[in-house]
């Protein structure tokens, strides 16, 4: 975009959702993105750089493996112990 002559910016979306007045949809979002970004004193975000987005991504993904492993662990856990608490029931 730069290449073509615009500037772009980022805005941050809880600095854009003040301005939503109706129902979220693609068409309030839009209106309330033009509304935000003509005010004065608006804050703009500075757009990360590849290495930033690519360790963010990292980030996230393990934090989300590290999740689907406890919850794993933690019904393999569960499971084990009321099999084993079935096994006691019957044994007499």
């Amino acid at each position: 975009m730069v290449q073509l002559g615009h500037q772009p910016k980022l805005i941050a979306p809880r600095y854009v959702k003040a301005f939503i007045k109706r129902q979220k949809n693609d068409a309030a979002d839009a209106e309330a993105i033009v509304e935000a970004a003509q005010r004065p004193t608006m804050r703009f975000v500075e757009m990360k750089t590849e290495e930033q987005q690519s360790r963010s991504i990292m980030f996230r993904t393990r934090e989300q493996l590290v999740t689907a492993l406890s919850w794993s662990t933690h019904c393999v856990r569960t499971s084990m112990n009321s099999a084993t608490s079935r096994r006691r029931e019957f044994v007499i």
